[in-house]
């Protein structure tokens, strides 16, 4: 163990064993004055929640106990916010994908060379925003206009348009 300005440094030897290689791994943990650094190619736990707190940022009156961000919940799922402890939501930014759970084999329908596709449930409505396509006038360039719009009244939308095309 040895102490330094960042704070107490120690080493945690963890054997991993296997059939064919038995191996060690050198972990650090950094104890700092306003934070901890564990430095590992893997950290585990074996709790259900991770409680996730910061009194400062809590909103003011009456709030939940319990701040669990992540919960190995009782279907072998992950959760994020459990319960909805954090009354702000949660915040994805720079989503690349979301992908459902996979159809297990046994309930996979095939007609013809189309696979049933598994769904990805999403409860309430959705709104997406864009940027309308600017317009560009002679000599003058707009900037592009943020448009806010909802998927379910764009979709009613299409489906009255269509209804009227097939009464014709």
């Amino acid at each position: 163990m040895s102490v330094s300005k960042t704070g107490i440094s120690h080493y945690i030897a963890v054997l991993f064993y296997s059939a064919k290689l038995e191996k060690a791994m050198s972990s650090d943990i950094i104890l700092g004055v306003a934070d901890v650094v564990i430095s590992a190619n893997v950290t585990k736990t074996t709790s259900t929640d991770f409680i996730l707190d910061a009194p400062s940022r809590r909103r003011q009156g009456k709030t939940p106990k319990y701040r669990r961000a992540l919960v190995h919940d009782a279907n072998d799922g992950l959760t994020l916010n459990f319960n909805q402890d954090y009354p702000g939501g949660i915040t994805l930014l720079g989503v690349a994908g979301i992908e459902p759970l996979p159809i297990p084999h046994a309930e996979q329908n095939v007609i013809g060379n189309l696979q049933k596709n598994p769904n990805l449930v999403i409860r309430g409505g959705i709104q997406f925003e864009w940027e309308e396509p600017q317009n560009v006038l002679v000599g003058v360039a707009h900037a592009p206009q943020k448009r806010t719009v909802s998927l379910q009244d764009m979709l009613a939308n299409l489906l009255d348009r269509v209804a009227k095309l097939e009464k014709r």
